[in-house]
């Protein structure tokens, strides 16, 4: 880890006799933090990834198994159709609810994202169709939805995963939690769910659990490293990715995201002054009760309600 905080990354068999080559000796570059600014320039860590890592690191099959099914029975109790998932990647969440009968559009500023999500809709079209579902993906960032789609057109917007941590202070979520008010019917849902990285700061934890994956292609190395700038607002998370290829090397890289804190009580205080009823806040995905500072993981979901509040109303 050098001065910049960026950490320089390789791998060296011990106990070799045989040398490598002056390329795969030389030290991986460290990837900038990102710039800040713009909602543009403010990108989740998957769009870091390409889609093959950021699908193998995030584990679907067990994603699909906990989280997914409850995504599925709110947006079912709201009587939602039409669903927004912003920051939908490799669009594999938003193909299962169209497997499901919603209508999905996906929104993901990656185009390379984008682009796989679109080439894997045929092999899903069947599932779709047969359940009176849709899809669709889009090129778009946060901030800017309405520009997208008409106003009051979505019945349900999912933010999940790291989507709105990635933003880079407390102004922006608040002019993104507008835009999807804007965007949303009244009595929609808002569904959001990220990484508790208040716990994360509280502990002054500097790695997560490493995940060793085996995949068709060999196996991965996930491991997140954390730092914690001044200001106590944020979280840096450095990701260090090992490949193991087919003559047994791994081979290192890393990628670097900034997150911003965002305890329930902010969203949900936003949420409220965004033209929203909080109804649920939870601290993980069995709806156990948030602990600030032991919670892995939270999960706010939220109503948009058909009349403002009196200025001031809380």
């Amino acid at each position: 880890r050098g001065p910049n905080g960026g950490y320089n990354v390789f791998a060296r068999r011990l106990g070799q006799t045989q040398t490598r080559s002056e390329e795969e000796e030389r030290p991986a570059e460290a990837p900038a933090v990102a710039p800040q600014g713009t909602f543009e320039a403010v990108v989740p860590m998957h769009d870091r990834l390409t889609p093959e890592e950021y699908d193998e690191g995030v584990r679907w099959q067990d994603r699909f198994g906990t989280e997914v099914g409850i995504y599925r029975s709110n947006l079912i109790a709201a009587t939602a159709h039409r669903i927004a998932d912003i920051g939908c990647a490799s669009g594999r969440l938003a193909l299962y609810l169209a497997e499901w009968g919603f209508d999905v559009v996906g929104i993901d500023a990656d185009p390379q994202m984008i682009a796989t999500a679109q080439n894997l809709v045929p092999e899903h079209l069947e599932a779709i169709e047969h359940a009176q579902g849709g899809i669709s993906f889009y090129e778009g960032s946060m901030g800017n939805l309405t520009t997208l789609f008409d106003r009051g057109s979505i019945d349900g917007v999912l933010c999940v995963g790291d989507v709105l941590t990635s933003l880079d202070s407390l102004e922006e979520l608040r002019q993104v939690l507008l835009d999807m008010g804007e965007l949303i019917t009244p009595d929609g849902v808002f569904i959001a769910s990220f990484v508790n990285y208040r716990k994360l700061s509280y502990q002054r934890s500097r790695a997560g659990e490493p995940q060793l994956i085996e995949t068709d292609n060999g196996t991965r190395l996930y491991l997140d490293l954390y730092d914690y700038p001044a200001g106590g607002t944020h979280v840096n998370v450095e990701r260090l990715l090992g490949k193991r290829g087919p003559d047994g090397a791994w081979r290192m890289s890393a990628v670097t995201s900034r997150h911003l804190i965002i305890t329930s009580d902010m969203l949900s205080r936003e949420l409220i002054d965004a033209g929203f009823d909080v109804i649920e806040t939870a601290g993980a995905y069995d709806g156990s009760r948030v602990s600030p500072l032991e919670s892995d993981s939270i999960m706010v979901v939220a109503r948009k309600r058909r009349r403002a509040r009196p200025q001031g109303y809380r």
